[in-house]
């Protein structure tokens, strides 16, 4: 079953494996940042340093990477990978086996829920390949690894209903299982309590009469799931939230990364049966493509009513519905977003997003539940279509049903083909053996172009990692808070504006003479004793400026640009 999954897995992503190491599932931004993570956490362990700190970006102050997603445990599980193959095969290989992962975890879940086999397959697929999943593929490879919410609903299940297993034994699985999706993607913890919350009060207020024997259980694996997440999980918690360079507040982004509500009909562009007219519409949904996955369509909405209307008295289906229907209002965030239009009606998300922590995620990312529940209710269709087949009930026409059933979900949850792919091109410079950057002093700082300071901007990170982390940038793309709003890069500076205009078309002649002074005085502040210029636009300009600025004309090597900077403070 992992075998064929990850083939299935393998095929949806195959451009980027045709040859392995060259290409890149998605673009440039949030997969050069992962790359990086995964390049950077192996030379830090290897070379004494803290995985979860760093001065080698945004030098000399640093950041603090647990509040940057940088996955830890996927990039000690990918480890052999990368030091054997690169970080562009580790990456794909996460994004590969992430997809992977998921389905098999959903399996897991139907073989425990669903009554066949095949059944339990169907759910497994229609998990890993929902589209929630599909539009994340291309920027958030570490998303990818939703093992969280099937096995969240196992060990619930197991805990609250199937009662099997002890408390303390669950409750230490419950604690690994939060602590891994922490140091995976962090949001998801987030993500697992919000949806806990609304399982569990659906299921409490249809089963009030055992709230005392389930709640007695809960409180009997708590303290053991609180003790097994501080052992894998504290020690990194304990750096995000008490060491240096903490982002302080919450992140905001939650009335822009909010499910619309008619993409729950309208697909977007990564959907294959996506006509124009819906494509033009969903253009329009707030925050960005690889966000707006709350595509279910009119097939797999259609199965979901059969089910209410046929099994409405089966308890798994009603809390299946009930607690879809409120994670659904969740999703939509704090105001009811409707064709990218925004109401002015309040939504219950207002509550959650003024808690600490909790009201940093983003709404439209408990779409990943709704999608679970989706796929466990199409499980229990099939199995419904399944038994009436055996019982030799209308054969025929339920076997024609299901046929166009699962025919309209495939195509329903189908990518659109070729999934993107980026090439990915390191100048030779960063990988010589001889004469380049690997050739550096040690720990030097290094300033480079273009200016790293978003996600579009972050391919030095990419070189930086091939140079096994010779220099520090004083740039990077990573998050913080400036006055509470989200900000990514270093603060502001002369050098970080001057480089991004001209790299944006400025040209050198509105630089002033006050600019020079300032980059003057920063690139002596950061102790900056190298400039790299590398492939960019309006490449020429920033070369002419940096040869002004530096009375040299520098040395090209290497498919780069470079400059020894001897300046001192004041000087133009």
């Amino acid at each position: 079953m992992v075998l064929g999954l990850s083939a299935a897995s393998v095929a949806v992503f195959l451009p980027a494996w045709m040859p392995p190491g060259r290409s890149l599932v998605g673009g440039d931004g949030d997969p050069n940042q992962s790359m990086w993570f995964l390049a950077w956490t192996p030379w830090a362990i290897t070379h004494g340093h803290n995985p979860l700190l760093t001065s080698v970006l945004n030098a000399p102050t640093g950041v603090n990477l647990m509040w940057n997603s940088s996955a830890l445990l996927l990039a000690i599980l990918l480890w052999p990978v990368t030091a054997v193959f690169g970080v562009v095969t580790a990456y794909n290989t996460l994004v590969t086996l992430g997809i992977a992962v998921s389905a098999y975890c959903a399996y897991r879940v139907g073989r425990r829920l669903l009554d066949t086999h095949g059944a339990a397959i169907c759910m497994g697929l229609a998990y890993g390949c929902c589209p929630f999943l599909i539009v994340q593929s291309p920027g958030h490879g570490k998303v990818l690894w939703a093992f969280m919410p099937p096995l969240l609903l196992l060990v619930l299940h197991d805990l609250l209903v199937v009662r099997r297993r002890r408390p303390w034994v669950l409750g230490i699985a419950l604690g690994v299982l939060v602590a891994a999706q922490a140091l995976v993607f962090e949001e998801g913890v987030a993500l697992g309590m919000i949806a806990a919350c609304a399982g569990l009060a659906v299921l409490a207020v249809s089963h009030r009469d055992r709230i005392r024997t389930a709640g007695g259980r809960v409180l009997q694996a708590l303290p053991w799931s609180a003790a097994a997440f501080a052992i894998v999980a504290g020690g990194p918690i304990a750096v995000q939230f008490l060491g240096p360079n903490r982002v302080s507040g919450t992140v905001p982004g939650g009335n822009v990364y909010v499910a619309d509500i008619a993409n729950l009909v309208l697909p977007t562009p990564a959907n294959w049966l996506a006509p124009h007219i819906a494509t033009d519409i969903s253009a329009k949904f707030s925050g960005n493509g690889t966000e707006n996955g709350a595509y279910l369509g009119v097939v797999v909405i259609a199965i979901i009513a059969a089910v209410l209307v046929a099994r409405w008295s089966r308890p798994l289906v009603r809390w299946s519905a009930f607690t879809g229907a409120i994670l659904t209002v969740l999703s939509f965030g704090p105001q009811i977003h409707i064709a990218g239009h925004v109401s002015r009606i309040p939504l219950p998300w207002r509550v959650i997003e003024a808690v600490p922590i909790l009201g940093s995620a983003y709404p439209a990312r408990l779409f990943i539940y709704i999608d679970l529940l989706a796929a466990l209710v199409i499980g229990i269709f099939i199995d419904a279509a399944i038994a009436r087949i055996r019982e030799g009930r209308r054969r025929r026409s339920t076997t024609a049903g299901l046929v166009i059933a699962l025919a309209g979900v495939a195509m329903t949850f189908a990518p659109r083909e070729p999934v993107a792919t980026t090439a990915v091109t390191v100048p030779a410079y960063f990988t010589m053996a001889e004469g380049g950057a690997r050739a550096l002093p040690a720990d030097s700082v290094a300033l480079v172009a273009p200016f790293t300071h978003d996600g579009p901007s972050d391919s030095p990170m990419v070189w930086q990692a091939a140079a096994m982390m010779r220099y520090r940038m004083p740039e990077g793309y990573f998050v913080r808070l400036d006055d509470g709003t989200r900000e990514d890069g270093p603060p502001p500076s002369a050098t970080s504006r001057v480089m991004v205009d001209i790299e944006d078309g400025g040209g050198v002649s509105g630089v002033t003479a006050a600019d020079r002074r300032a980059m003057t005085e920063e690139l002596a502040m950061w102790h900056v004793t190298t400039v790299i210029v590398g492939p960019t636009d309006h490449r020429d300009h920033l070369e002419q400026f940096f040869r002004e600025l530096l009375h040299n004309r520098g040395s090209t090597v290497g498919g780069v640009t470079t400059w020894r900077v001897g300046i001192r403070v004041g000087d133009a």
